[in-house]
C-alpha cells in the first residue's frame, strides 16, 4: 500500500496484511497523488509544489527518476497498456500534459483551462476527460489526435471523477 503524504514530502510504503510501516520513500514539496503504472512495477508521484513527478521502482522502494512536469501536476492517469500518461496540472494556465512512459519523456502539453485538477480515461482509452477546479469545466481530450473536442460545463469546483457506463442491454 502505498499513501502520498504532502506534509512530509514522501510516500509511505505499508504491508497491507500487517499494516506495518516498510519506509518512506522521499518525494517532492506538495507530492499528493500517486498512481502505479498499469504493470505494475513503477510509482508516479506527483509533487505539485516542485513541479516535478517521483518516479519510484515498487520492488525496490528507491526513486528511480524525477520527471520535470509544468505547472502544479496534481492527478495522473495511463493508458492500459501503460504506454502513455497523462496529468493534471493545476496551474492558472491549466495544462494537460502528456509523457511517453517507457522514456519519460513530454510528448504533448493540452491547455485546458484554470486549474485543471481531475483526470480520467474512458474505459475505450479514446476520451480524457479533464476537470477544471473553477468556472471552466471538464475538458474532453481526444486521445488520438491530443487536442480537446469538447467541453462539459459542470459546477464550480469538478475535481475528483469516476466514469461509469451502463451495462449494454
Amino acid at each position: 500500500l502505498f499513501t502520498a503524504n504532502i506534509g512530509t514530502r514522501d510516500v509511505s510504503v505499508l504491508d497491507r496484511a500487517s499494516g506495518e510501516l516498510i519506509t518512506k520513500v522521499p518525494c517532492g514539496d506538495g507530492v499528493e497523488m500517486n498512481l502505479l503504472t498499469p504493470d505494475g512495477k513503477r510509482l508516479w508521484a506527483c509533487n505539485q509544489d516542485e513541479s516535478t513527478i517521483t518516479v519510484i521502482d515498487v520492488e525496490t522502494h528507491e526513486v528511480v527518476e524525477t520527471i520535470p512536469c509544468p505547472g502544479l501536476p496534481v492527478r495522473v492517469t495511463y493508458t492500459s497498456d501503460g504506454a502513455t500518461a497523462f496529468v493534471a496540472s493545476w496551474s492558472d494556465e491549466g495544462y494537460c500534459v502528456v509523457y511517453d512512459v517507457p522514456s519519460s519523456k513530454e510528448i504533448a502539453r493540452i491547455p485546458v483551462g484554470r486549474q485543471a485538477i481531475g483526470i480520467a480515461i474512458s474505459p475505450d482509452e479514446r476520451r480524457v476527460f479533464v476537470g477544471c477546479e473553477h468556472t471552466d469545466g471538464v475538458h474532453v481530450i481526444d486521445v488520438a489526435t491530443l487536442s480537446v473536442e469538447a467541453k462539459i460545463m459542470t459546477g464550480d469546483g469538478s475535481d475528483a471523477m469516476a466514469i461509469w457506463y451502463p451495462p449494454a442491454p
